[in-house]
C-alpha cells in the first residue's frame, strides 16, 4: 500500500467523523404559527350629524396561500387564516418560508372609517441544542389597509412577530386587535385590506469546530513530509534493483 494513502485515509475517516459527531451534537430544530382569526369588518360614521349614513360593501375576496390555511365564518366570508412553517438543523442550509394573505375588496361610503377586528396569535418554538443559533428566523403578522391602485407595499397599520433564541424554549404572543382606515373624501372609496401571517427560518452553514481544523491542517502538513521520504526511497530501490 502507497504510504500516503495509508496516512490520509485514517485523517480523512477521523474527519468525517468529527463532522457528522458536531453536526448530530448540534442539531436543532425551529417551528413557527402565525394565525388569524374571528375577523370582521365594521364601519364608523365620522359625521353622524349629516343625513348620509356610513356604510362598507365588500365586493369581493381572494387569497395568496404558502404552506397557509383559511377558514370561513357561518355567512362564508373568510374570517380566519393559519400560516406554519419551520426549520430543522438537518436539513440542508438555505431557506423556508411560509406566507399566507387574505385580501378583503371594499368599497367605503364618503366620510367614513373602515375598521378590521379579530384575534391574532404568533408562536416561534425552539428545539434540541441550548444553542440553536444556527436556525435563524421569526414569525410575524401584519394588517395592511389601502387605497386600491396604490403603492404596492403599502406601510402596515398593524404587526405582531414571535422569535424565541434559546434552546427549548417557545415565544408566543397572543390578543386581540383593531384597526381603523378613514376616507374624509367627499365620495367612496376603494380599500384593500390585507391579513397577512408569515413565518420565515434559515438554517445557516455550520462553521467547523477548532478541532476539526486541527484534524485537516495535520493532515495537510503530513503530506510534504511523505513525499520527501519517497524521493529518498525511490534512489535505495533502484540501486537494490
Amino acid at each position: 500500500m502507497h504510504p500516503l494513502s495509508r496516512l490520509t485515509k485514517p485523517l480523512l475517516a477521523s474527519a468525517l467523523l468529527l463532522c457528522c459527531f458536531s453536526a448530530s451534537a448540534n442539531s436543532a430544530s425551529a417551528s413557527g404559527t402565525a394565525a388569524f382569526s374571528h375577523l370582521q369588518l365594521g364601519v364608523i360614521d365620522l359625521t353622524p350629524s349629516d343625513s348620509q349614513a356610513a356604510r362598507y360593501t365588500l365586493t369581493s375576496t381572494d387569497t395568496w396561500l404558502v404552506g397557509a390555511t383559511v377558514s370561513a365564518g357561518a355567512d362564508g366570508v373568510l374570517d380566519a387564516i393559519r400560516v406554519q412553517g419551520g426549520q430543522a438543523s438537518s436539513e440542508p442550509p438555505g431557506y423556508n418560508i411560509s406566507d399566507g394573505s387574505i385580501f378583503y375588496h371594499v368599497n367605503l361610503s364618503a366620510h367614513s372609517a373602515l375598521t378590521l377586528s379579530g384575534h391574532v396569535l404568533t408562536s416561534d418554538a425552539r428545539f434540541g441544542d441550548p444553542t440553536p443559533d444556527r436556525i435563524y428566523g421569526t414569525v410575524s403578522s401584519f394588517v395592511y389597509i389601502s387605497p386600491a391602485g396604490g403603492p404596492p407595499y403599502p406601510h402596515y397599520l398593524f404587526q405582531q412577530y414571535s422569535s424565541a433564541w434559546g434552546g427549548n424554549t417557545v415565544a408566543s404572543t397572543e390578543r386581540d386587535f383593531m384597526v381603523a382606515f378613514a376616507n374624509t373624501s367627499d365620495g367612496a372609496q376603494d380599500l384593500i385590506v390585507q391579513v397577512r401571517g408569515y413565518t420565515n427560518y434559515q438554517h445557516a452553514l455550520q462553521v467547523p469546530e477548532p478541532h476539526t481544523y486541527a484534524l485537516l491542517l495535520a493532515g495537510l502538513m503530513a503530506v510534504p513530509l511523505v513525499r520527501r521520504r519517497q524521493a529518498r526511497r525511490q534512489p535505495q530501490d533502484r540501486n537494490a534493483a
